[in-house]
């Protein structure tokens, strides 16, 4: 006897709603399918929640991700997610998954090279120390830098670089040359 197109390739029962989320990835059953039925598609958990204090102080403790054939939602689980309307329905789905997924055992997964220790000092270069950090006072020392000039130098300083002090208003490239001839 032929299989009907409508019906799911894993559970055979009519496909409501044609899932299409495995037609290049494998299913917990260990195949591809072009469609299958919402109930099967929703039956496999992909993380599962266990109630209690976790080591961050939250209520909740998250465990996965999962999508094999041993984390799978139970009847009630799907009735109360919606998945289907009723148990009998639903625990149909997940026989259905059981039995094809019997002889299926994923590929073994591959050991990630043990890690050899290493000593790092540090990632970040050293802290950089400003190019010019002057007082007020001594700001003033220079020749064609008055006390307001000098006041706005100190309040947008420190300075990396000689550029960035032609922002301040009252600064021009004649007095950052005579800048120049102070610090050297």
């Amino acid at each position: 006897m032929a299989r009907n197109p409508d019906n799911c390739p894993i559970c055979g029962e009519y496909m409501e709603i044609l899932c299409t989320g495995h037609r290049h990835t494998v299913f917990v059953t260990g195949k591809k399918y072009q469609e299958i039925c919402f109930v099967c598609f929703s039956t496999p958990k992909t993380w599962v929640v266990k109630w209690g204090k976790a080591e961050d102080g939250s209520e909740d403790i998250w465990e996965g991700p999962y999508f094999d054939k041993y984390h799978l939602h139970t009847a009630t689980e799907l009735v109360e997610d919606g998945a289907t309307n009723s148990r009998s329905r639903a625990q149909k789905s997940i026989t259905a998954i059981k039995k094809k997924a019997k002889s299926y055992t994923p590929p073994p997964k591959e050991k990630e090279p043990e890690s050899i220790p290493v000593k790092v000092k540090s990632y970040a270069p050293p802290p950089k120390k400003p190019l010019i950090e002057l007082t007020e006072k001594e700001w003033k020392k220079i020749e064609g830098i008055g006390a307001t000039t000098a006041k706005r130098l100190v309040e947008y300083g420190p300075y990396d670089d000689f550029n960035k002090m032609l922002e301040v208003k009252g600064v021009s490239e004649a007095m950052i040359a005579r800048i120049k001839n102070y610090l050297n």
